[in-house]
């Protein structure tokens, strides 16, 4: 299966504190883009955990944003079920490093990817639990619609904002 998965800009972005584990909390207004945009071809393995494959320089293949969702959906499942493995090739169109969110957004295309091959689906706010392990603007992603975001990226509400074209 291919899964794109768009970008987002920041409209505004106040730095409101930082935490003791140096995260810092914000106060923005996230914005999704179609592009640019990554590619995630994903196949179903028997074996158990993830592959991820990218011919980008600079990506780790073993530690990063894939791998972490990866991992923290696995550990949201109860014990009788199993995470699904996967191998996933990563073409990257959205910049890395640009702060534009696009390993963000990989990782929610991931647990949703991964949640629909479940016979009972876990709810959003579950996956929302897996996401902001991975990464601070994860739970953005599950979601794609602008959103006010403040905390360190977990608190989101719905931002009334259209910017067409």
């Amino acid at each position: 299966m291919e899964i794109r998965t768009g970008c987002k800009i920041n409209l505004g972005l106040e730095i409101t504190g930082v935490l003791p584990n140096g995260y810092h909390t914000l106060d923005s207004v996230f914005y999704p883009l179609a592009r640019p945009f990554d590619v995630l071809e994903v196949e179903r393995r028997e074996a158990v955990g993830i592959r991820v494959f990218c011919d980008t320089p600079g990506i780790d293949l073993e530690h990063n944003t894939l791998t972490k969702a990866h991992a923290a959906f696995a550990a949201l499942l109860p014990e009788q079920a199993v995470c699904p493995g996967v191998d996933v090739t990563l073409h990257k169109g959205i910049p890395h490093g640009a702060g534009l969110g696009g390993g963000s957004s990989d990782a929610a295309a991931l647990l949703l990817w991964l949640n629909s091959c479940l016979e009972t689906p876990l709810p959003l706010e579950e996956l929302e639990k897996a996401a902001i392990k991975v990464g601070a603007d994860v739970p953005f992603f599950l979601h794609g619609q602008p959103r006010r975001v403040t905390g360190i990226g977990e608190v989101l509400t719905p931002a009334a904002v259209d910017l067409p074209g």
